[in-house]
């Protein structure tokens, strides 16, 4: 916005631009790409989450939906929680019991929503243990 208190107030107009797949506002999945789930633990998973530009989160909670339950996979904001959850992140995603296309719901401080990430396993042979 310009003042300009001879003529008066001038202000620009722009339309706004969403992009179509963006993480926080189109509640879209996001498939997330995992090249052998038999040797990535839940730690490397979270480090992708924290470390890659594309998700820059903090210190995100895990949970997914396991035969019908909810399972919290780890979650270190809340101490009880954290020290239940913990043995978790040294267990591949096959022990966990995660499989390809299975959801994974995501907090994080850095969105005001969950997160919803699919796995997608780029080795078709993965036996469920």
């Amino acid at each position: 916005m310009v003042f300009n208190d001879v003529d008066g107030i001038y202000t620009y107009t722009y339309e706004a631009e969403k992009k179509d797949n963006c993480l926080v506002c189109s509640q879209v999945r996001q498939a997330l790409e995992i090249q052998d789930p038999h040797r990535m633990k839940l730690k490397q998973l979270i480090e992708l989450l924290t470390e890659s530009a594309a998700y820059q989160m903090k210190s995100p909670g895990l949970t997914t939906v396991i035969d019908g339950k909810n399972k919290t996979l780890y979650m270190s904001l809340i101490k009880s929680i954290e020290e239940r959850t913990r043995d978790n992140l040294n267990k591949t995603l096959v022990e966990l019991g995660l499989k390809d296309g299975q959801e994974i719901l995501v907090a994080d401080v850095t969105s005001p929503n969950t997160l919803i990430f699919s796995l997608k396993y780029l080795v078709k042979d993965v036996e469920m243990l």
